[in-house]
């Protein structure tokens, strides 16, 4: 799998920004590689306007980073549910990742780059805010479509307590009446003796108001054996409709069960399984369609974000009179950020904080600076792995 684990750095330049690149990549020589990253020339405004800017632009990236995850594990995912085959790794526009950051071109089409950062900033912000609603409402459809296939499948595969039992039932048998209807008990196999010798005398009921005399409520000799599994027998068996709730009552304290089911005979329970697999199997294929090409817009949305923020973070740190240049990272391999940040820190010694060098820690918070680690240079961390847990 290609390493995805990147970073942005903005820092004066030495000379020309060709010579400061060239530095770049020596002091970091053999921990980490290094790209031109270009940002235009954005409109930012005032001081004020930056500073404030400075700490929204922290939360739409977590913001976008977030959704863009999400559209990135929703993938994975339904990938993983289509079963064995080949990965196919994600990618920005058939670009693989890595590539397109380490090409990135801000997109002017897109992000016209006339308008102000904050006007940028927040139609990112809106333009993610579409995706991740419009996602929620997809993921939820395709959910209801799986869960209902899993309860249909449950309901032709599971024991006699939840499957659905239609084809083991004649309709020329079954009552519904204005006096009688047939019932149907799922009995535990050991207590069926028990069941077969009083389900007659379980209920009675008054044919007469104005006679003490009872009769029975249930049809004498009519339960009948429907199908068994290792766990149940089911039985059907006609009542009288008027002691259908007595009835119930007296099955649940004998501990039999009474199936609460709408019988359907005209529908084949496979050909109904199959018909509800192929609208779930569509509907994912178009889901799948519609989150690659999302992916693709939220991650270049991502992208333009952390240019914004390294540009407005660079501005804060050095001013605007200080020309600086922005640079992609690429550590080589695990923990050689320590390294990197060894032979940068070296380059740019001269702007560290005067607390940062009076301080014995590598790195410090610094109050106002967007709440990154601080380093004589702006350094943003970008891990690009989509469908990894990040850390809240």
């Amino acid at each position: 799998m290609a390493n995805l684990s990147f970073s942005l750095l903005a820092a004066p330049t030495k000379g020309s920004k060709d010579d400061t690149f060239r530095y770049i990549k020596q002091s970091i020589d053999g921990f980490g590689d290094a790209w031109k990253f270009n940002i235009p020339d954005l409109r930012v405004g005032t001081l004020d306007n930056l500073m404030a800017l400075s700490d929204e632009l922290v939360k739409i990236d977590h913001f976008i980073e977030n959704v863009t995850r999400k559209l990135g594990t929703q993938i994975s995912r339904l990938n993983e549910e289509s079963g064995p085959g080949p990965v196919v790794a994600l990618s920005i526009c058939g670009v693989p990742i890595n590539q397109f950051l380490q090409r990135f071109t801000w997109d002017s089409a897109k992000y016209d780059k006339r308008n102000s950062c904050r006007e940028l900033s927040e139609r990112l912000q809106e333009q993610v805010q579409n995706i991740d609603e419009e996602m929620r409402n997809k993921v939820t459809e395709y959910q209801g479509l799986a869960g209902a296939v899993s309860q249909f499948q449950r309901r032709r595969t599971g024991n006699l307590l939840v499957r659905d039992f239609s084809e083991f039932v004649n309709p020329d048998t079954v009552y519904d009446t204005t006096f009688l209807k047939t019932v149907f008990v799922a009995v535990p196999k050991q207590l069926v003796p028990v069941f077969l010798s009083t389900y007659e005398s379980t209920v009675y009921f008054s044919p007469d108001p104005d006679s003490p005399a009872k009769a029975v409520g249930i049809v004498p000799r009519s339960a009948t054996l429907l199908q068994e599994d290792n766990e149940y027998s089911l039985y059907s068996l006609v009542i009288i409709k008027k002691v259908e709730a007595d009835f119930k009552k007296a099955m649940r304290e004998n501990k039999f069960t009474v199936r609460e089911t709408e019988l359907n005979f005209e529908v084949n329970s496979s050909q109904s399984l199959q018909q509800m697999i192929g609208e779930k199997e569509k509907f994912k294929t178009k889901l799948a369609t519609w989150c690659r090409v999302n992916f693709d817009e939220a991650f270049s949305a991502w992208v333009h974000l952390k240019a914004i923020r390294v540009h407005v973070e660079a501005l804060l740190r050095y001013g605007p009179e200080v020309l600086y240049i922005s640079t992609l990272i690429q550590p080589l391999g695990k923990n050689k950020d320590k390294k990197i940040h060894t032979g940068l820190g070296t380059l740019f010694s001269e702007y560290a904080n005067v607390y940062q060098r009076d301080s014995n820690d590598e790195e410090v918070i610094v109050a106002g600076v967007s709440n990154e680690k601080f380093f004589p240079y702006v350094y943003l961390d970008l891990n690009a792995d989509m469908t990894a847990e990040i850390k809240a």
